[in-house]
């Protein structure tokens, strides 16, 4: 067991993720203290936390994560999620584990935004503009079928021609990517990647990965140009007939997959407790990934 990190905490309002990212320190020997909703109260059935508190209000709370640090002896505090980890970054008193700045996290969360960040920073996305109204939307000049998402959310509608659209803005609108999903996780340090791991996501939860040097330039590129420090992941597609891929998403904190990525050599809550440690690149296992893959 690593002594020093016994007592962490972690916090999250997404159930899948914060579970996930509990059951991985437990993994790693850890006997983390986990505050979350009550839709994880299943955990108080199993052996991934040591503690369970629900959060007292609808929204997380500084007041009361600075009041389990304190009755748990809490050395260090894991952000699971979006919400979590902003939280985290606008307490500096809190002692967090290495988290993105709140005002990278507050620009990028617009979708508008961080496509324009990551075509500034050379990233690939995909021709898309921000539609204000009904009328602009009809006008535009992109190509069907395309797909439509609000700036903030994870709500996505696919058009095929004029026929459909949708009933609130403002919104992204971009040109469909065929093909399928990629997801690049990582973790940054001053800018720096430490840490990355590509995949595919399969049917029943399970996930494909393989290295990908093209994807983990282009992390690389996003990590450098934001100054990233912390946790993050960022969600592509790729398309086989252009041999291209393409950034649409990016959160804070963990994914989904961060079980299936422990697995496969990774895991990413222990290495974030000890970011500063590492000074080498830290890949999934090579007995782990696919042989055959995108390049």
């Amino acid at each position: 067991m690593a002594a020093s990190y016994l007592a962490v905490l972690v916090i999250g309002v997404e159930q899948t993720v914060t579970r996930a990212a509990a059951r991985c320190l437990r993994l790693a020997g850890h006997a983390p203290v986990v505050l979350a909703p009550r839709s994880c109260w299943r955990m108080k059935l199993g052996r991934d936390c040591r503690r369970l508190i629900f959060w007292s209000g609808e929204q997380p709370s500084a007041q009361q994560v600075q009041q389990v640090v304190s009755d748990s002896g809490i050395v260090a505090v894991l952000a699971a999620d979006r919400a979590t980890s902003l939280l985290l970054a606008r307490h500096p008193e809190l002692p967090a584990v290495p988290t993105p700045r709140a005002s990278l996290i507050a620009l990028l969360e617009d979708r508008w935004n961080l496509m324009r960040f990551a075509d500034a920073a050379g990233l690939p996305v995909p021709a898309g503009l921000r539609i204000d109204s009904a009328a602009q939307l009809q006008a535009d000049p992109l190509l069907y079928p395309m797909v439509t998402r609000p700036l903030r959310g994870d709500d996505i509608s696919l058009h095929y021609s004029r026929g459909t659209l949708p009933a609130e803005y403002p919104l992204l609108a971009q040109v469909y990517v065929p093909g399928w999903k990629v997801g690049a996780s990582f973790l940054a340090r001053q800018g720096r990647l430490v840490a990355c791991s590509v995949f595919r996501p399969a049917r029943r939860g399970r996930h494909s990965f393989y290295h990908s040097r093209r994807v983990r330039e282009y992390v690389e590129q996003f990590a450098a140009v934001s100054a990233y420090h912390g946790a993050g992941h960022l969600g592509m597609r790729y398309d086989p007939a252009r041999d291209n891929y393409y950034v649409l998403s990016w959160k804070p904190g963990f994914d989904a997959s961060l079980l299936a990525a422990a697995r496969a050599g990774v895991n990413y809550p222990e290495l974030l407790l000890r970011l500063e440690e590492h000074s080498t690149l830290i890949l999934p296992s090579p007995d782990k990934v696919l042989q055959a893959s995108p390049r």
